[in-house]
C-alpha cells in the first residue's frame, strides 16, 4: 500500500471529477489517499506520504488554476526541502490553444523537477478536443504505474 498526497487545481471542475475517480480507483487497490485543494509547498515537506499525484487543469493561456499559484510561485522562488519526493503530473489542457496547450501543468511539473524531485514518468496530458470526459484516459494511463498497481 502507497500513501499518495493527492493535488488538485481546477477551474471548472473537470480536475475534480477526475481526482474523484482516480481516487476511488487507487483507494481499492489499497492505498492511502491524502487530497489536498489548496496546497502549501511544505505539504511536500511532510514525508508522510510515498509519492505525489498532481492532477490540474489548464486555464487562459497556459496558466494554473488560483489555487496551485501560490504553491508553483514557491517552488520557483523559495523551494521547500524535499529529498526524495517522487511524483506524477496529470494536466487537462485543450490543443486548440497551440503552444500553451497544458501549459500551467507542465510548468508545474518542471519546477518540481528543477528543485530536484524525480518524475516517476512523463507529465501525462489530456486533450479535451479528444476527450470530453477525461477520467477514462487519466485512469487507463494511472493505473499502469507500477506505483499504482495493488501492493
Amino acid at each position: 500500500m502507497s500513501r499518495i498526497l493527492l493535488i488538485v487545481g481546477s477551474v471548472f471542475g473537470a480536475a475534480h471529477a477526475v481526482a474523484d475517480d482516480v481516487t476511488s480507483a487507487l483507494e481499492e487497490r489499497n492505498h492511502s489517499i491524502q487530497r489536498n485543494e489548496d496546497p502549501q509547498a511544505n505539504d511536500l515537506e511532510a514525508g508522510e506520504f510515498d509519492w505525489l499525484l498532481v492532477v490540474t487543469s489548464t486555464t487562459g493561456v497556459g496558466e494554473l488554476p488560483d489555487e496551485l499559484v501560490p504553491l508553483y510561485n514557491t517552488l520557483r522562488d523559495a523551494p521547500p526541502r524535499i529529498a526524495g519526493l517522487r511524483y506524477v503530473v496529470v494536466v487537462l489542457g485543450d490543443s486548440s490553444y497551440g503552444d500553451s496547450f497544458c501549459g500551467g501543468g507542465l510548468a508545474l511539473d518542471e519546477a518540481l523537477a528543477d528543485i530536484g524531485a524525480q518524475r516517476i514518468a512523463e507529465a501525462f496530458k489530456v486533450d479535451a478536443m479528444e476527450h470530453s470526459e477525461p477520467e477514462a484516459p487519466v485512469l487507463e494511463w494511472l493505473l499502469e504505474l507500477p506505483e499504482a498497481q495493488a501492493q
